[in-house]
């Protein structure tokens, strides 16, 4: 089952299904109650407000003492990264994040050849790593195969991408419930 991990514009489920996704994550802060879709929520910097209950939350880090605490903090399932945050993340921290079991997201939205090849390594040390398209516009979508191509061309193994696009993002939609 193929999950899309960070769809920003809710009207775009219904192009990602035509792409071969089944399940997604939507960034907002309204009840969703389709099948199949599950609300996530983004922090970002000192923001810390309440998140939603039932809500798959992650956070953006600006600096180093916020990703230690994000990474401290068993409300949050994931770390999200992209060109201006991706050097926060160094061995001792990945190793934090490994042993919280916290997911590594890459916003490929806003992501550079260089933040894909440092994902690669961050996957082959036994981080979870997720790949999200974070798509508001119709552009910004990412078809399964062409991901799982991009990743490859960037040097993953098969197996190791397989995992990345199929299995990572599915143990994460499996986070929270359905119910509320």
């Amino acid at each position: 089952m193929l999950v899309e991990t960070c769809i920003l514009d809710p009207r775009l489920v219904e192009v990602s299904r035509k792409l071969g996704f089944q399940r997604y994550l939507v960034e907002t802060r309204k009840d969703l109650r389709e099948e199949g879709l599950r609300r996530r929520v983004t922090l970002q910097g000192d923001s810390r407000s309440a998140s939603p209950n039932n809500s798959i939350v992650f956070f953006r880090p600006l600096s180093r003492g916020q990703l230690v605490k994000a990474l401290n903090d068993p409300g949050i399932h994931g770390i999200s990264v992209d060109n201006d945050n991706f050097y926060l993340l160094r061995k001792n921290l990945l190793n934090l994040s490994k042993s919280k079991e916290k997911f590594i997201e890459i916003r490929l939205s806003n992501s550079s050849s260089n933040v894909i090849r440092r994902a690669i390594e961050w996957g082959y040390k036994g981080a979870k790593i997720v790949f999200s398209s974070c798509a508001s516009r119709i552009s910004e979508l990412w078809a399964p195969l062409s991901l799982v191509n991009y990743i490859t061309f960037h040097g993953a193994y098969m197996e190791d991408v397989i995992s990345w696009v199929y299995t990572n993002p599915l143990e994460l939609f499996q986070l929270v419930s359905d119910d509320p």
